[in-house]
This record gives C-alpha cells, structure tokens and sequence, in this order.
C-alpha cells in the first residue's frame, strides 16, 4: 500500500496562522515513535473483510451495517443529539441544538459523516474524479471504512463539508447549545467539535492516516494526539469499535489501546 502526502489547499496557510496561538509539536516518547513508522505500518495493512452485502456504495454498508452498532451504543458526532439511525430521524428537544436555516429538512435528518473526508483521500491517492476512484479497489475500501462513518445532523454536515477539525480560540456558540463551532483563520474556514467528542474523531483520523497511509501535517497529529489523551476511551467508543471490528476483521489500535 502507498505512503502518501495529503496535501489540502490551504493547510499550511492555515498551520502557520494557528501556531502564533498554539504552537505544537509532535511530544517525545512511544507515540512519536509509533507515528513515525506509521508508513511501514501501513504497507502491512490487511484488507478489510467484506461480509456478504458489501457493496462499493458506503451508504448502503453504513446502512446496512452500522445501524445495529449505534442503536447498541448510541453517538450524534456533532451535538450529541439522540438520533434512530433506522429512520434517520433525529430528536433535537434534548441536545439544544438551534440551525441557522430552520426551515432545512436536514436539521432533523441523520446523515452518515465521513471524519476523514472522502474528498481527501481521493485528492491523495490521485485517482481522478469520483467514479475513476470507485475503480480502485484501494480508494473504495478507504471511502466504505465503517471505523470513519458516524451519525451526524445533516445541515451540520454539509456545513463541515471537508473542512478541519481544529481548535478554535474562544467558545462562540452560533448553534443554541450545541457545541458545534465554526471560524476562519487565514482564510481558512475550521470546524471545531464538542470536547466530548474530540477523541473520538482524533481517534478514528490517528487510525485512518495509518490504514490508508496518508500523511497529514506534524501540527495536526499533535493536535489529535492532544484530544486522543485529554478524552479517552469510553465504555461506549470501546464497544462501537468491537461491533465494528466483529464486521470488518480488523481493530481500530487507538481505541483498543495498541497504541
């Protein structure tokens, strides 16, 4: 499997203007190590197992795969909201979420997020458009990956869109209670999820360069590796990610505890 650069318009532009604020390094010992061989590691990577059912299309697997695994150990990635993954209806009442567009359907509408955008892995694997990638059989196992698929509020959703998880200065809430933040530094538009969440996603991001080996910016791994160990694993997070590993045939190693 290749060791690829990620290269996001914007990204260093973006380091840069966010180091003045906090500057971070990758911290010495184990993980550093770990990370720095990510990319022999990732050539040892096995091939995820495909049960019966298992389509190139992510929403039908996520579907038809990851309903039970939510609906056992529920998780709304951005508000925190209760969501029936079967009907995809979501009850915004208790999670005090409040959309700038109220008449959008979307608001109370799951949809499946990708925490390490597609459009990235497409852009690094340099497969060309969509449906040229969908004929790489490494491209489709990367976009189907049930570890980066999550329940999310669909006007949150696109509002992400394929921007960065990042720290953002202050606590401006824009969304009622939810703890969904937004800004632009540099030009650069970042999302910022609720602390509760943030291992979760560095979690998933830390697995997924690794298993797809795509290189992401020192800054931003330090970055992950802070939210990894400021909100650990939960009861919760550990057996999503068993459900999960029982269906593809392989562990995420930073919910496991292997790294």
């Amino acid at each position: 499997m290749g060791w690829y650069r990620l290269a996001v318009p914007g990204l260093c532009v973006l380091l840069a203007a966010c180091s003045h604020v906090n500057q971070r390094e990758l911290p010495p010992g184990p993980q550093r190590d770990e990370l720095a061989t990510m990319s022999a590691g990732a050539a040892d990577m096995e091939a995820p197992v495909r049960p019966r059912g298992w389509t190139k299309d992510y929403l039908k697997n996520a579907d038809r795969f990851l309903a039970d695994v939510y609906e056992a150990h529920p998780f709304e990635v951005f508000c925190g909201c209760e969501v029936d993954v079967r009907t995809k209806v979501i009850d915004l009442d208790r999670c005090g979420f409040e959309p700038q567009n109220p008449s959008s359907a979307t608001n109370t509408r799951m949809q499946w997020e990708h925490v390490f955008p597609k459009s990235w892995v497409a852009a690094a694997m340099g497969c060309g458009t969509r449906t040229e990638c969908l004929r790489d059989q490494q491209y489709v196992d990367a976009e189907t990956d049930l570890y980066n698929l999550v329940p999310g509020i669909g006007s949150l959703n696109a509002t992400r869109g394929d921007r960065w998880l990042w720290e953002i200065p202050g606590e401006e809430r824009r969304y009622g209670r939810c703890d969904f933040e937004r800004a632009t530094v540099a030009g650069e538009t970042v999302i910022e999820p609720p602390d509760a969440h943030k291992g979760n996603v560095a979690r998933i991001i830390l697995y997924y360069i690794e298993q797809y080996g795509l290189d992401i910016d020192d800054q931003a791994i330090a970055l992950y590796l802070e939210w990894h160990a400021a909100d650990p694993v939960d009861a919760d997070e550990f057996q999503r990610a068993e459900m999960i590993r029982s269906i593809v045939g392989h562990a995420n190693p930073w919910v496991t505890g292997d790294r």
